[in-house]
């Protein structure tokens, strides 16, 4: 893995300089398995090609931007020795990750129907069912309902194709099929 095609914020260049904290790099698999959360741009550590846990392709840069995955904050004596959960978004240009969670991918949708045509009452009905769904324990049929609201609020804009393959990647076959999706 070579770390030195991934671009560093400015301020993270120079990670010696301990008079400003920084965010150390990641190597995080496309599946979310976390082999690092300590990279440095100058301090090379092996990364291998593949995941030891599942064998998929490790990311230690942003496949839109190309800038690194943010992991630890260091620098000014700090030094986190706590695990950090994965990213789901890119710091630097809101790209969402493959291992992206279920609420991580609720707020994309909610950003991609920002950028859609809705009124601002319907917009915020949306929102609010929208963070009704980041509940993994809904039962099929409380989804239904929720998607269904969603569905009467946003009207066309769930056919954009953007939106749509979020929500095929949220919501059951079942759901995306009585949504006429």
């Amino acid at each position: 893995m070579n770390l030195q095609e991934t671009i560093w914020p400015s301020t993270e260049i120079d990670p010696r300089d301990k008079r400003q904290h920084h965010f150390q790099g990641s190597a995080i698999c496309v599946r979310g398995h976390q082999f690092s959360t300590r990279l440095e741009p100058k301090e090379p550590e092996f990364i291998p090609d593949k995941c030891t846990t599942c064998g998929k392709e490790i990311l230690v840069k942003c496949p839109n931007c190309n800038n690194r995955i943010r992991g630890h904050k260091a620098g000014n004596g700090l030094f986190e020795f706590n695990d950090i959960p994965n990213p789901g978004f890119c710091d630097v240009c809101a790209y969402l990750f493959p291992w992206a969670s279920r609420a991580d991918k609720i707020y994309e949708l909610e950003n991609r129907l920002d950028a859609e045509d809705i009124d601002e009452d319907n917009r915020k009905i949306i929102n609010t069912e929208l963070e009704k769904l980041i509940n993994p324990n809904l039962s099929e049929e409380d989804q239904h309902r929720i998607w269904a609201r969603v569905s009467e609020k946003a009207g066309q804009a769930l056919r954009n194709p953007a939106v749509t393959q979020l929500i095929e990647n949220i919501a059951s076959k079942v759901i995306v099929a009585r949504m006429g999706l």
